[in-house]
């Protein structure tokens, strides 16, 4: 087991408890890997992890694999790697593309349920339904750019649905990147970067980069001990966004 002693400054004894009694579903282990295993490490113990996909080289520069795992089942090389650091957590593992009956099975079994799914998958949708439906706190990371933004789904808030009118999952990113720049302070770059994407200059896939990743899992995990030390958060059409360009003076 992880010897957590040196949270002690910054996680309370009952917090760290608590953490370690928290039950964490990660749909999605491509930022969720970044993810899992900084929640391990800070006290998470109970974690799911759920992704159909295998390890490809495109993944590398921001997901925690490494050459050896290509080709692989993300699930697979991820619990390995989660379970070398703590042999004693409970990592579970779903190694299958998400559908209704699985996320009827497994969302009410969570305390914190991270919807990394991509915007095609009728699940990404649905997570975000479910979630609101059995009172299960529900987090977004969106990498962008040098930074990344959260959206928090609780009972009774709005969700993607209720905010948007889309036809198709592509309309529905367009409209969340949107929302977002409309409301954050992007950075020069970042307009630019934006400006050029709506215009539809870009190739299938979409820009990420590991700096990205990391920002959003810290956010992530930071919203997770507030949510278990009682705070309030921020829900949705709010949301938390942080920029690495972007220096804030006090």
């Amino acid at each position: 087991m992880i010897d957590y002693s040196r949270n002690w400054l910054f996680i309370e004894p009952d917090v760290q408890k608590r953490l370690g009694e928290l039950r964490l579903f990660i749909m999605g282990v491509g930022i969720g890997s970044v993810l899992a295993e900084l929640a391990l490490r800070t006290g998470i113990r109970h974690i799911t992890i759920a992704d159909g996909d295998q390890v490809d080289a495109s993944n590398l520069n921001r997901q925690n694999y490494t050459q050896a795992d290509i080709g692989q089942r993300k699930v697979q090389a991820c619990a390995e790697r989660l379970r070398a650091i703590d042999p004693t957590a409970s990592i579970r593992v779903i190694d299958a593309f998400l559908d209704e009956a699985m996320l009827n099975a497994e969302i009410p079994q969570a305390d914190i349920v991270i919807n990394t799914i991509d915007f095609d998958s009728p699940a990404f949708l649905l997570s975000n339904r479910l979630a609101r439906q059995y009172d299960v706190l529900e987090l977004f990371p969106m990498n962008i750019g040098l930074g990344s933004s959260v959206c928090v789904f609780q009972k009774d808030g709005k969700g993607w649905s209720e905010l948007f009118a889309f036809d198709d999952h592509v309309e529905l990113k367009h409209k969340i990147l949107q929302h977002l720049a409309q409301a954050a302070r992007f950075a020069p770059y970042l307009q630019e970067a934006a400006a050029r994407y709506f215009a539809g200059e870009r190739p299938a896939y979409d820009p990420q980069l590991g700096i990205s990743c990391a920002i959003s899992s810290s956010l992530m995990l930071g919203l997770m001990i507030k949510h278990v030390r009682g705070e309030p958060l921020k829900a949705f059409p709010e949301f938390y966004f942080l920029d690495a360009s972007l220096p804030h003076f006090l």
